[in-house]
């Protein structure tokens, strides 16, 4: 018999990467401050297109996932949740990846050589918001009788309001800054990198406001 598509395993996997992937941009921010605080240093916007182009299989390795998903959902004549839950964790599990997956382009497209402070702080959140889905994702199989899917789901929620305080304050002092036009596609780069981070945080908290959705409507 054919073996039937786990949608679990696959919302894992998916998590799982997008973890790897933040962390991979984790690294290349730390290193790009420490080369910014370096006189005799100088970071390259081409370093980060060529990072994105090994840092993008990752997020072609989730697409192949979400098409496996949506292949096996017009196979399936029963499956483990509703469909619509389905079709909504796997395109917010995509909007995480495909967020963080910009990252560098938009450093390249905006020509930012050095990221922020802020932006290392709101990409360590990130980190943590990912790493929190990870673990809910990993525990959401047991949804009907699991004691600690609850507890996981709020510290998905507790890195999402981490990220609106580092986010709030960081796009103020990034817009507060002097303009002139030496430096305004700077400002508007970082600006650019700070959403995206942002959002693909605010994904993360909106998948797991459906997990609890799907609890609700199971229980």
């Amino acid at each position: 018999m054919k073996k039937k598509f786990n949608y679990f395993d696959a919302f894992v996997e998916v998590s799982k990467n997008a973890i790897e992937l933040a962390k991979i941009l984790l690294q290349y921010f730390e290193k790009n401050l420490e080369i910014k605080k370096d006189p005799e240093r100088h970071a390259s916007v081409e370093h980060a297109r060529e990072r994105y182009m090994e840092a993008h299989k990752i997020e072609n390795e989730c697409d192949k996932i979400k098409h496996d998903i949506i292949t096996a959902l017009n196979a399936d004549f029963v499956t483990p949740i509703e469909r619509e839950d389905i079709i909504s964790l796997s395109n917010e599990l995509d909007e995480v990846v495909d967020d963080l997956d910009a990252i560098l382009m938009r450093m390249y497209v905006y020509n930012v050589h050095y990221v922020t402070d802020a932006c290392v702080d709101m990409m360590r959140t990130v980190v943590k918001a990912t790493e929190a889905l990870y673990d809910a994702c990993v525990e959401f199989p047991n949804f009907k009788k699991s004691k600690i899917l609850r507890s996981l789901i709020v510290k998905v929620n507790d890195a999402e309001e981490e990220g609106d305080k580092i986010f709030i304050e960081a796009m103020h002092d990034n817009y507060s800054r002097n303009t002139d036009a030496s430096n305004i596609s700077e400002i508007v780069g970082i600006g650019s990198l700070l959403t995206a981070l942002e959002k693909s945080i605010n994904s993360c908290e909106h998948i797991a406001d459906m997990m609890t959705g799907v609890v609700v409507k199971n229980n």
